[in-house]
C-alpha cells in the first residue's frame, strides 16, 4: 500500500469528509486571490519543518521504507541544516515550529544548535507528528529541557519489547522508557514543565491487550497517554471491541457504523478533560495544515501539507525564494482554491490534484472550511 492507498483508509480522513462548505467562488488573479498574502505580518505564526526525513527503524507500514528506492534515486532524504533554519526564523515572525514529520529529529546531528536558537528567538518546538526515541543521548536530553523543546508525541504501540516490536521493528522499548526517564531527570534538575511527554499508542489487534499495562507504565513515568486507532483496518484487524471501548474510551462498533464520525472521537487520552493541545492539532490536519501551518521539507521544498513528501511538492522553494513569495506562488493559490471551492476545476501542475483527501472532498461534495 503506497501513501495516497493510505490516506484513502486513514480513519482521518472522516475529518475532510465532514467539513462545510465555505463558499468562495471562480478563482482570482494572483493578488486578488482570498489567500494572498500582502505582507510578510500576514503570514501563519506556526510552520511546519521537517528536522529530519531519515529513520533507524523499519515500521510495518512506513511509506518511506516502502518507496525508499525510489527517493534515494532523487536525493529525498536529508536533514534540516541549521544555517538554512536559522535564516528562515530570522526573517520571518514565528510563534511555533513543528519539527517532526516522516523521519526521526533525534538522528538530525544540528538539532541542537537548531533548539538552541529557537529558545533565544522566542519561537516554540513540537513534535507531534512523532519520535520513536531509541536515539537519545544525555546531552540532548538536557538540551531538550534546558531550552524548553514544547511537546514529544513517542511512537511506542505496547508495552512490552515482545508486542512493540511487531509494529516498531528494530526499535528497543526498554531503552526507549530509558530515555523518557532521562528525559524526566533534567525536568526535575531544572523544575521545567516541558518538554511534555506523551506516550503515544496506536490500538492494533496484536496490542490491544496492554491498552491497560501501557497507561499504568505512562503513569509510572508521570507523563500522559494518546490511544489512536490503527489507520490500516486490512492489517492487525481489532478482535475484542468491548475491550478496546472498556479501556480506551473507543467504540469501534457505532464508529464502523457512521463513517463521518468527527475525529474528536479517534484520539483518547488519559488525565484532565482539558485535550486543548490535541484539539489544535486536529485543526490542522490535512488540508488545514496547508492553511494555518504549512509544511516545508528539510530542503525548503514547500510540501504545503504533513501528506505530501519527496517530490510530492508545490515546486517552489521556501529556503530560496522566502516564504512569502512561496505561499502566494499561483500553484498553492489554486491548491487552497480547490479544496476550498469545488467548482475550481483540479489542475495537473497542482499537487493537490493527486491527493486522496482531495479526492475524497470531491467525492463527498464536502469542501473544507477555511477559518482566518
Amino acid at each position: 500500500m503506497d501513501r495516497r492507498d493510505f490516506i484513502k483508509y486513514s480513519t482521518c480522513l472522516a475529518l475532510a469528509g465532514g467539513l462545510g462548505v465555505l463558499g468562495y467562488h471562480k478563482f482570482c488573479p494572483q493578488n486578488s486571490s482570498p489567500f494572498f498574502y500582502k505582507s510578510k505580518k500576514d503570514l501563519p505564526k506556526r510552520i511546519g519543518l521537517e528536522a529530519c526525513n531519515e529513520c533507524q527503524l523499519n515500521c510495518v507500514r512506513c511509506w518511506m521504507r516502502e518507496e525508499e528506492e525510489y527517493l534515494k534515486s532523487i536525493n529525498a532524504f536529508g536533514y534540516l541544516k541549521f544555517q538554512d533554519f536559522k535564516n528562515l526564523v530570522d526573517n520571518y515572525d514565528f510563534d511555533e515550529i513543528e519539527l517532526s514529520a516522516n523521519g526521526e529529529i533525534f538522528l538530525n546531528p544540528e538539532l541542537g544548535d537548531i533548539i538552541k536558537y529557537a529558545y533565544e528567538k522566542g519561537i516554540g518546538l513540537t513534535a507531534f507528528n512523532g519520535v520513536n526515541l531509541n536515539t537519545l543521548t544525555e546531552e540532548m536530553a538536557e538540551i531538550l529541557v534546558k531550552y524548553q523543546f514544547r511537546l514529544l508525541w513517542v511512537s511506542i504501540d505496547g508495552a512490552t519489547q515482545e508486542v512493540y516490536q511487531i509494529y516498531r521493528r528494530g526499535g528497543d522499548f526498554n531503552k526507549v522508557l530509558d530515555n523518557i526517564r532521562m528525559i524526566q531527570k533534567y525536568k526535575e534538575k531544572y523544575n521545567s514543565e516541558f518538554p511534555e511527554i506523551v506516550y503515544k499508542f496506536i490500538i492494533f489487534g496484536h496490542n490491544e491487550h496492554e491498552t491497560v499495562k501501557a497507561k499504568e507504565i505512562a503513569d509510572s513515568l508521570g507523563i500522559k497517554i494518546l490511544y489512536e486507532l490503527n489507520a490500516f483496518p486490512e492489517y492487525s484487524p481489532w478482535r475484542d471491541y468491548e475491550w478496546i471501548k472498556k479501556t480506551t474510551g473507543f467504540d469501534i462498533s457505532a464508529m464502523k457504523q457512521d463513517e463521518n464520525a468527527s475525529q474528536d472521537i479517534l484520539l483518547k487520552t488519559s488525565g484532565e478533560n482539558d485535550n486543548s493541545a490535541y484539539q489544535k492539532v486536529l485543526k490542522d490536519s490535512f488540508c488545514g495544515v496547508l492553511f494555518h501551518r504549512p509544511q516545508i521539507d528539510w530542503n525548503g521544498n514547500l510540501l504545503g501539507c504533513c501528506i505530501n513528501y519527496g517530490d510530492m511538492n508545490f515546486g517552489v522553494n521556501v529556503f530560496k525564494e522566502g516564504l512569502l513569495n512561496a505561499l502566494n506562488n499561483p500553484n498553492v493559490l489554486y491548491g487552497k482554491q480547490m479544496v476550498t471551492d469545488l467548482s475550481t476545476p483540479p489542475k495537473e501542475e497542482c499537487v493537490c490534484s493527486k491527493c486522496a483527501i482531495y479526492n475524497g472532498i470531491r467525492e463527498n461534495n464536502t469542501p473544507f472550511k477555511y477559518k482566518s
